[in-house]
């Protein structure tokens, strides 16, 4: 069974399955098909172009973006928040949490951009995710969330300060 491969879109069969939050089959890849949790199944390197979707409001504008620029299984099951294939793919599957997606963004990027602060403290107490790192834009996590939610600051910064 080859499940390292891109669709016509770029996407891995894993990608796909954790899209669409079908834990099951993600399993059955991993652990069967011996499916490579970090394949950028993505070939074309162009910058997303986010300003040409008709977004109705700025989280379904962020959903979109995160969507453009994840890259590997884990950024796109932190964007849509799928907890259990997160800690599955952590664990089980050993993804890393700092593989980078377009514009530079790890994991922690795309649950902000998803809005899920327990997996963002999951990924910081657990792993060794960086949270310092700086987009290609050159801001950083923190600019991102004052952007998405800034209700979250205080308790992101508190957590940096914890771990």
């Amino acid at each position: 069974m080859r499940v390292n491969v891109a669709d016509f879109s770029g996407h891995s069969p894993l990608y796909c399955a954790v899209r669409d939050g079908n834990e099951p089959i993600v399993r059955i890849l991993v652990e069967q098909g011996k499916a490579n949790v970090d394949f950028y199944g993505k070939t074309n390197n162009k910058e997303p172009e986010t300003d040409m979707y008709d977004c109705e409001n700025e989280e379904e504008r962020l959903m979109v973006e995160g969507l453009e620029c994840s890259l590997t299984p884990l950024h796109v099951a932190c964007l849509l928040g799928y907890k259990s294939i997160v800690y599955y793919l952590l664990t089980s599957g050993k993804a890393n949490p700092n593989a980078k997606g377009r514009r530079g963004y790890n994991s922690l990027w795309f649950c902000v951009l998803g809005k899920q602060p327990e997996i963002i403290q999951h990924l910081m107490v657990n792993t060794e995710v960086d949270f310092d790192s700086l987009s290609t834009e050159n801001f950083s996590l923190l600019d991102l969330i004052s952007k998405v939610d800034p209700s979250y600051v205080s308790d992101f910064e508190k957590l940096v300060n914890v771990v």
